[in-house]
């Protein structure tokens, strides 16, 4: 009974892979046989072939597809500028500790050689 729902499982598991499997051509007439959409991203869709795994942007896409999964809607905007602000603050904070960073570290550095010799300016011979 156990090993009959297995085979079941695996057999509507693949039939459902072939089912989503589908044909994609980009405007530049590219064509992408077989594809599995594995990802939707906000600029664009992540294909699986038998060749690979391919990012195609919206921008190489027909307005069809775009549409389809809803390209340039207000949410694709609103989550972009959430990125960039997010992305700007993350930079800012980094950018203020690596400055306090190096200050600390130049004067602990200069407190510890002053009355010894730099590593960097000692002779070799």
């Amino acid at each position: 009974m156990n090993s009959q729902k297995t085979i079941f499982a695996i057999i509507t598991s693949l039939s459902v892979s072939l089912a989503l499997a589908e044909d994609f051509k980009t405007v530049k007439g590219k064509e992408y046989k077989d594809a599995t959409i594995t990802r939707v991203e906000p600029d664009g869709i992540v294909l699986k072939t038998k060749s690979g795994i391919t990012k195609l942007y919206f921008t190489e896409l027909p307005k069809e597809v775009q549409e389809r999964f809803h390209y340039g809607s207000a949410t694709l905007l609103r989550r972009q500028l959430e990125r960039r602000s997010l992305n700007a603050s993350v930079a800012k904070a980094l950018s203020i500790g690596l400055r306090n960073k190096s200050k600390k570290s130049s004067t602990s550095e200069n407190r510890y050689y002053r009355g010894n010799t730099h590593p960097a300016r000692q002779s070799r011979w």
